[in-house]
């Protein structure tokens, strides 16, 4: 181990602004907008193009190109580079050929860097309709009588998540601080293992999207070993910062209290909707409660870092 403690970091600190505020309405305006067909007109951008296509190179189908009644918001980037641009300005009933070409490196080897026709045939357009921003626009999406109510709920809310953003920049720079102090040798198990976990994620995120991971592979033009390595600075600085704070655990004597998991294992029983006695007998009948002392543990490490840091809070610089 290297120094820990006493180490200098800055926190931004933003402060909500009522653009800040009015930008989430327009986000809420979008999330509850409802979807209605459009009888006449092009398709544009944000529309949902429901249509059938059929993909080809050197006049001969390929597979996984084609597809009826598919779902596809225009502008999302879903689809290969150039074919959702040239969807806009269709009118339903239209078919039109949109040339595109695969990227050079497209997963699948016999497609990489070579055009295709895709056949399509729009069967119909579907467009939001926002709502006005008004007291009635409030009662329909909370529980607030009035606007102004709305807005400063929604200011106190990101207030708070600003707040704890920052917080948690602050806290990882400490830790990769305090991980390039230590003299860390990382196994290259470890990190295959955590990119491991973090492609397991990714397919969990996009199932709650009703996405399949070879379907995103396949329309996103990425492979599975691309993703990898995309992870893998990440898995060996989260790895480093793991096993370094093991040792900072070991060196403090750092330890899990019986009062420690008793409440963990409350707070993972309102979580999941379940009676406090019964989390734990089944974490003691899968064998986790010591994998949740251990996290406990390096909570504590973590606790420690930061209680001992030299903090100096600045103004907020927001990302263009």
């Amino acid at each position: 181990l290297g120094d820990y403690k006493g180490l200098k970091v800055e926190k931004q600190v933003f402060e909500i602004s009522d653009s800040d505020v009015n930008a989430e309405l327009e986000v809420m305006r979008g999330r509850y907008a409802k979807m209605e067909e459009v009888e006449e007109g092009t398709l544009e951008n944000g529309d949902v193009a429901l249509f059938d296509f059929a993909g080809y190179v050197d006049d001969v189908a390929f597979p996984g190109g084609s597809a009826e009644d598919y779902s596809l918001e225009i502008g999302s980037g879903s689809f290969i580079p150039g074919f959702e641009e040239q969807m806009v300005g269709m009118v339903s009933g239209e078919e039109k050929d949109i040339n595109v070409e695969f990227p050079a490196e497209y997963h699948a080897e016999e497609l990489a860097g070579k055009p295709a026709v895709f056949k399509v045939t729009l069967k119909g357009i579907k467009r939001k309709k926002v709502a006005d921003l008004d007291d009635d626009f409030a009662r329909d999406v909370s529980e607030f009588d009035t606007l102004d109510e709305l807005k400063e709920d929604l200011r106190k809310k990101m207030q708070k998540s600003s707040d704890e953003m920052s917080q948690g920049s602050m806290r990882m720079d400490l830790l990769e601080k305090a991980a390039e102090n230590a003299d860390v040798e990382v196994p290259e198990v470890m990190i295959s293992a955590k990119i491991d976990s973090y492609v397991k994620e990714l397919e969990n995120r996009l199932r709650q999207q009703g996405v399949d991971l070879n379907m995103y592979l396949q329309m996103s033009g990425m492979d599975l070993d691309k993703i990898r390595e995309e992870y893998r600075p990440q898995a060996a600085s989260q790895v480093k910062i793991d096993l370094m704070l093991e040792a900072v655990a070991s060196a403090e004597s750092l330890a899990a209290s019986e009062e420690d998991i008793t409440s963990e294992v409350e707070r993972l029983a309102v979580m999941y909707g379940q009676e406090p006695d019964n989390m734990r007998k089944f974490f003691e009948s899968q064998g986790t409660l010591e994998h949740i002392s251990g996290g406990i543990r390096l909570e504590k490490a973590v606790a420690l870092i930061e209680e001992h840091a030299d903090v100096t809070e600045v103004p907020g610089v927001r990302a263009e």
